[in-house]
């Protein structure tokens, strides 16, 4: 992992600089010098920037340098130089990457136009350390170039201090920038077995796509090395798998296999021979340069082969796992049984896996099953059930390992039965953050931390293809891409990604926390691995929140920066035939408690608000809001307490603390926070302003700290309008006295900012206006950063992503009424575009499988403008379009308002931060006043002078 000191090195020049690709959209150049640390036999890398005028080949500039990493001579040892090839270089491409999309700013919350990253390498040659910079590709006249490069320790090098330098050299080789690297070398080497399988199939279907002269019209079942006309196909394969291998991870072929003839009536006839003579290189190791086989290949499966008879399927089986048993092979392989349906599996599904994965035990003496089933789904044999799985042969099977969102097993593991391994599932959606979201190498990592805290070997990723056909199609921002064709960048080998690199760098965390549990450390790496990953745990059978994912995964930069050095002291602690230094474990405990303690959080989150009203107390309203808190921590503190610190006039709450009870380990507890609201004080304060946000606080019971969290849950009054308006779009009849808000709202909920429990505000302002007269409840709105365009298609519906309105500009509308007895009427959502409108009521979910469905014929009238950027619009609502016709008009209105910029993803609502437009749950309160009444309270002072355009 690439560290950059603080303090700027002697040599810091925009023409060379050190380069962190963890920012999703925007690679930060830094200054200083480059800090890198490794074991033996193991690949760190870093990545540097050459300014414009330099990659664009001015006289200035010609090639860079890399100096030999050298230690210093010391008493009992003499200067070392390592050899200079043990960098390799690659030029960095960016990529075009479709960032418009939900999960995208959910999980990164960033949100821009930028429609490219830095995804594939490039190699680039190397004589004795030198690169010609003629050998870079310019995207852009003059544009900078940025260079990955790959360092990796040789497996007998001395532990210390080491230092090397990246010289920018120009025609006559004098250096004209240069960038600093420090090195340290630990005293201790990782294997070269890979003790974490990084899965990934190779699907043919993509194969023939992206190579059609060497794949399209070829039988994979036929493939082979001895002829010819496949050996164009054979090579692709031994590129993609070695290209794999390389960088620790292990890509496979599921098509390929033996030929298989069904006689009727007899056992089926398998010719393998060509199969093994394919595969065998691969898992000999004959065909890598480190000699290490494959981890992994799983048992092939015949096309169709579930079409069969069971005794068919078994009598496979059988034969393959003898001819897999012959090679040496069957140790690491399994037979993968497919899910039956996408998801989680259900309990009809994990009876049926459950039955097939005993019949393929009990056929089989040593063959392993893998299913997609956690250990808790299994059905195990009893008296009542015989044919399930038998407990003793339960040590054979691969489970599905639980992951970061998950339910507690509801029932124990039998005792002296044999558990079975694990493997980690990443297609289910949402309950894993997603893989390349932002292309940031710590979203990659995570799936190691994962896997280590699951007791898992195996991860299996869903494809390393890229899933565009060609180099200029945008590629969606949530697909790990290993790898992607040479020839579209004019070469003729594959070129790995960035997420491969970072892959590389996942097993290898792996093996630090591996190493420090065989040296007798378990508690370290366990409470650093459950810090990194944050699980979620639900309980019983309740359904997983979506935003339950944003709290998972740490997002603090400095915890990546810093998580493997302190593995690695602990590592070093342990040395191998040496007694523990007290003082040293001592000061290492210390160094991991200042690392944990800004993990260790309870994250809070505004989820629920209601508001109540009394007749006995008509010039208040009673708020109660139900605040979600979940425990980062690994302890479990007692004696917390919840209280409001700030909130704006007119509110008012009671100064005492509610106490919290025992926060459970990474689960999530609901508190809530009462409150209430003078309405005879609305409007005393300076007209159309930004609500302001409401302020509570956490104080934790065992530490006595205290952690502050923001929300905005604006009630507003809406006077009657005694005059008709004019729907035009003009907002010309709108004036400062009918503002409900004027300024940036609240952008909606992404993953850093939770973490870092921080209340965004959107980029752009907004104004809001609402007015209510006998027929019609108004509101008008004007909103800046609409993308103006000739309209050449439109849609009269809404497209939606993760539950967000997305893919153009949109103005939300929810209203529902609540009444004078506290019940509610039915939620409208109305959809603003700027060419038209769309309308829809939730129904009641109990008897209505998607209960919102689309209203017509509700007169609801919509008027808009764009004009340089800026979109107006207004609305006149009739009362029959909101209220049960049955019932009065009430006095308040819940009410929330959602502007999705369609240009960059940006989301923002008046009440919030939310996580979709339309969450009933979470609004903010509207307090229609008429002013001629009697006893009405005073009007808004109008000390704003501009009027609503």
């Amino acid at each position: 992992m690439l560290e950059n000191s603080a303090k700027p090195g002697a040599y810091d020049s925009p023409l060379l600089r050190a380069l962190d690709l963890n920012p999703p959209v925007t690679p930060l150049a830094l200054p200083g010098a480059i800090e890198l640390s490794a074991a033996r036999n193991e690949w760190v890398s870093f990545s540097v920037e050459i300014g414009e005028d330099a990659a664009a080949q001015t006289p200035s500039a010609r090639s860079l340098r890399l100096t030999s990493p050298t230690m210093a001579a010391s008493a009992n040892l003499s200067a070392l130089a390592l050899p200079a090839d043990v960098f390799t270089a690659w030029q960095i491409v960016a990529m075009p990457v479709d960032l418009n999309r939900a999960s995208y700013v959910r999980h990164t919350g960033v949100t821009s136009d930028v429609a490219a990253q830095p995804r594939a390498l490039l190699p680039l040659k190397s004589k004795d350390g030198t690169i010609a910079l003629s050998q870079l590709r310019l995207t852009k006249p003059a544009g900078a170039a940025q260079v990955w490069f790959d360092l990796h320790i040789p497996p007998g090098t001395p532990a210390g201090q080491y230092t090397s330098r990246c010289d920018l050299l120009d025609s006559h080789n004098a250096a004209v920038a240069s960038v600093d690297l420090h090195l340290t070398v630990y005293d201790f080497s990782l294997p070269d077995e890979h003790h974490l399988q990084l899965l990934s199939p190779l699907d043919w279907t993509r194969l023939a796509a992206l190579y059609p002269e060497r794949f399209a019209g070829l039988r994979p079942t036929q493939l082979n090395r001895t002829e010819p006309r496949y050996a164009s196909a054979v090579r692709t394969l031994d590129q993609l798998i070695t290209l794999a291998h390389e960088n620790r991870c292990q890509a496979f072929v599921p098509r390929l296999g033996p030929v298989v003839k069904w006689p009727v009536g007899q056992l089926p006839d398998v010719d393998w021979e060509d199969f093994i003579g394919l595969v065998s290189p691969w898992m000999k190791g004959d065909a890598f340069a480190d000699g290490q086989p494959l981890g992994f290949w799983p048992i092939p499966q015949p096309e169709f082969l579930a079409r069969y008879a069971r005794q068919s399927q078994l009598d496979y089986y059988q034969n393959a796992a003898n001819r897999f048993d012959q090679n040496e092979w069957l140790p690491r392989s399994a037979i993968m049984i497919d899910p039956l349906h996408p998801g989680r599996a259900s309990g009809a599904d994990s009876l049926e896996l459950s039955l097939l994965a005993a019949d393929l035990l009990n056929d089989q003496a040593r063959v392993r099953v893998a299913l997609p089933l956690e250990i808790d789904q299994l059905q195990l044999a009893s008296a009542a059930r015989p044919t399930m799985i038998e407990p003793l042969k339960a040590g054979r099977l691969l489970c599905s390992a639980p992951n970061l969102i998950f339910s507690p097993p509801i029932q124990l593991w039998p005792e002296a039965t044999p558990r079975p391994r694990r493997w980690l599932r990443t297609d289910l959606p949402g309950l894993l953050p997603y893989a390349s979201a932002g292309g940031d190498e710590r979203d990659v990592r995570l799936f190691a931390w994962l896997a280590y805290l699951r007791q898992a070997d195996l991860v299996m990723f869903s494809g390393s293809l890229p899933g565009t056909p060609d180099a200029a199609t945008s590629a969606d921002p949530d697909d790990l891409t290993w790898f992607y064709p040479g020839e579209w960048f004019g070469l003729d080998q594959p070129v790995p990604t960035l997420q491969l690199k970072w892959l590389r760098r996942a097993e290898q965390d792996c093996e630090y926390l591996l190493l420090a549990k065989s040296r007798g450390d378990v508690i370290g790496p366990l409470l650093t691995a459950r810090a990194i990953t944050k699980p979620v745990q639900i309980l019983g059978m309740e359904s997983p929140d979506p935003v339950f994912s944003l709290m998972t995964g740490t997002v603090d930069p400095a915890a990546w920066r810093t998580v493997k050095d302190l593995l690695a002291r602990r590592i070093l602690l342990h040395q191998p035939g040496q007694v523990v230094d007290p003082r040293n474990e001592r000061l290492i405990d210390m160094q991991s408690l200042h690392w944990l303690e800004p993990q260790d959080l309870q994250y809070q989150l505004a989820r629920t608000v209601q508001f109540i009203t009394d007749p006995a107390m008509p010039n208040e309203v009673g708020v109660r809001v139900g605040v979600d808190l979940y425990n980062a921590s690994d302890d479990t503190p007692a004696a917390n307490s919840i209280n409001w610190s700030s909130v704006p006039d007119p509110w008012i709450f009671s100064p005492y603390g509610q106490a919290i009870p025992s926060l459970g380990l990474f689960q999530v507890n609901r508190a809530t926070l009462p409150a209430r609201v003078k309405l005879n004080r609305l409007g005393t304060g300076p007209a159309g302003t930004t609500p302001k946000p409401v302020e509570w606080s956490f104080t934790n019971g065992y530490s006595h700290k205290t952690y502050a969290m923001q929300a905005v849950i604006p009630v507003a009054p809406v006077d009657r309008r005694t005059t008709p308006m004019q729907i035009n779009g003009s907002l010309e009849e709108w004036n400062s006295a009918d503002a409900i808000q004027s300024g940036p709202m609240v952008k909606m909920l992404a993953r850093p900012a939770l973490q870092r429990q921080q209340l965004e505000p959107a980029t752009n302002p907004t104004r809001l206006y609402a007015a209510w007269a006998d027929d019609n409840f108004y509101v008008g709105f004007r909103l800046q950063g609409v993308t103006r365009t000739d309209i050449l298609t439109t849609q009269n519906f809404v497209n939606y992503q993760d539950r967000r309105a997305w893919g153009e500009d949109l103005c939300e509308l929810l209203i529902q009424p609540q009444y004078a007895d506290n019940s509610l009427g039915p939620v409208l959502h109305v959809v603003c575009k700027p060419t038209g409108q769309w309308v829809e009521r939730k129904l009641d979910r109990r008897f209505n499988a998607d209960p919102w469905q689309p209203i017509e014929g509700l007169a609801i009238r919509y008027a808009a403008t764009v004009d340089g950027g800026v979109w107006r619009g207004e609305l006149a609502i009739p009362w029959k379009a909101l209220l049960d016709p049955k019932l009065p008009r009430p006095s308040l209105l819940r009410f929330n308002a959602v502007h999705h910029v369609g240009a960059t993803g940006e989301s923002a609502s008046w009440a919030g931060p939310i996580d979709f437009g339309r969450d009933e749950s979470f609004m903010g309160l509207l307090v229609l006043r008429d002013l001629d009444a009697p006893n009405a309270a005073p009007s808004q002072p109008t000390n704003l002078t501009q009027d609503g355009r």
